[in-house]
């Protein structure tokens, strides 16, 4: 049994690719396949060794069957039989081949989008510049590195996750601290309340008859207001993602108590709605205009002017200042305010 050249290119091949797979005892499943990827680009020496090793034998073998055909005129037994053995062999290596081609062409077809463009090992050897090379007879050995690329689908990289949530805006509420506090179980809370307290109190000689002081009262009934919100999240979401479950429950928390600061600030007293500073009848105006304030202080500063006079005539009617509540706008507008030097 004579081979041609073309022959000896084939068994060549063949017997590089079943070394490499021998070389790491791979499994023949699709988790071979991969392994066979990943130990041919880790120990590529191992693989270049053998291949030198094959090499050298074919070459042997080759010269032994022309030197038989120069002397004898044929082939000898020997040689045939060894021949014949190792066409065999290399038939059962290349069925091995097409088995694991085959599975990696499989493996495409049914994984995901990134496993579709994915190919065999064989597929990706076969295609090389440096086969079709061997193939041609233009070299004698032909030196491959077969490897798989992990690779993102978007973009190719992979994004930084930073831990925790990048909040929204979240403004300080600060008057139901000022505020005393009760807990109740019913739907309305009765208090009574001084309307007018009339004080004759004055002095008396010995024995004569002291001055009579008038109080009056009104039942005041506030009904309890009830404010709440509520979203919808994934028992999943709730389960898996405890930071994000934990950031929208502090939320929704804010905006309960964000609605109760407005309430406690504008709330016209109509049900459902609470009786804000603002309604009629829980405040008392100042009365003081630009001129009056001129009047009595010779002002520069208008507006702290008006915060002293309101604070004395608070006092002065009994009803010392706990706080002083402004907006953001007006503590500004004090704070940039300067005299007639520009200072």
């Amino acid at each position: 049994m004579t081979f041609t050249k073309k022959q000896w290119v084939v068994f060549g091949l063949m017997a590089v690719l079943a070394l490499a797979a021998l070389a790491f005892n791979l499994p023949h499943t699709d988790h071979g396949v991969m392994l066979l990827a990943t130990a041919g680009a880790v120990d590529v020496a191992a693989i270049m060794k053998g291949i030198d090793g094959l090499e050298g034998k074919l070459k042997t073998m080759s010269e032994k069957a022309d030197g038989e055909m120069a002397t004898l005129g044929k082939v000898s037994h020997d040689t045939k039989t060894a021949l014949e053995t190792m066409g065999a062999e290399q038939k059962a290596i290349a069925d091995r081949i097409l088995a694991l081609e085959q599975k990696g062409a499989l493996r495409g077809r049914e994984g995901d989008e990134g496993a579709k463009g994915d190919e065999s090992i064989g597929a990706q050897f076969v295609k090389t510049s440096s086969y079709e090379a061997f193939k041609a007879g233009g070299a004698q050995k032909a030196r491959v590195e077969l490897k798989n690329t992990v690779t993102n689908p978007v973009g190719n990289t992979f994004s930084d996750r930073r831990p925790a949530m990048v909040g929204g805006a979240f403004r300080n509420l600060s008057l139901e601290a000022l505020l005393t506090s009760l807990p109740t179980t019913s739907n309305a809370v009765d208090y009574v309340r001084e309307n007018v307290f009339t004080n004759a109190a004055a002095e008396a000689a010995e024995a004569a008859a002291r001055a009579e002081s008038s109080i009056t009262t009104t039942l005041v009934t506030e009904p309890v207001a009830n404010i709440g919100h509520w979203i919808k999240i994934s028992r999943q979401l709730a389960d898996d993602n405890a930071a994000l479950a934990a950031y929208i429950n502090a939320r929704m928390v804010y905006g309960v108590n964000l609605r109760v600061e407005n309430q406690i600030i504008a709330g016209n007293g109509t049900a459902p709605n609470m009786s804000g500073f603002t309604k009629s009848g829980n405040f008392t105006a100042h009365g003081y205009t630009a001129s009056s304030l001129t009047a009595r202080f010779t002002t520069v500063n208008p507006r702290l002017d008006l915060i002293r006079a309101i604070i004395a005539d608070c006092a002065t009617n009994g009803y010392p200042a706990d706080a002083i509540l402004m907006t953001p706008v007006e503590w500004a507008n004090i704070e940039a305010m300067k005299d007639t030097q520009g200072l």
